[in-house]
């Protein structure tokens, strides 16, 4: 899983134009499997990985799905209804995050 998170921070600094997703904003995100949780924030154009904090959006499921969202080859809405991820934050959000795993999915150019 580890491998995992770092090609998706990886990817996603190599899209600028993502980060205008969250134009002047910080957005935090957990994402977590059976063992691992792994706590990003996006700020100022930057992935940083850090410690716990409060996440504005956590994603939790088996680590194949989390592999496929973080790749960019299942959709967030997908996952949740037909796969068993779970999600705990605002709708809004839960928008925000489908975008950023789509962009900067392996095959997303």
């Amino acid at each position: 899983m580890d491998e995992l998170v770092e090609g998706f921070v990886n990817r996603l600094q190599t899209k600028s134009h993502v980060f205008e997703l969250f134009h002047h904003s910080t957005f935090s995100l957990a994402i977590g499997n059976e063992l691992d949780k792994y706590h990003l924030s996006l700020q100022d154009g930057e992935v940083i990985m850090n410690e716990p904090v409060q996440a504005d959006i956590e994603v939790n499921g088996r680590t194949p799905i989390i592999a496929s969202l973080l790749e960019g080859k299942l959709k967030l809405r997908d996952g949740i209804s037909y796969h068993g991820i779970q999600v705990t934050g605002s709708f809004r959000d839960q928008l925000l995050v489908e975008s950023l795993f789509f962009l900067t999915g392996k095959k997303a150019k």
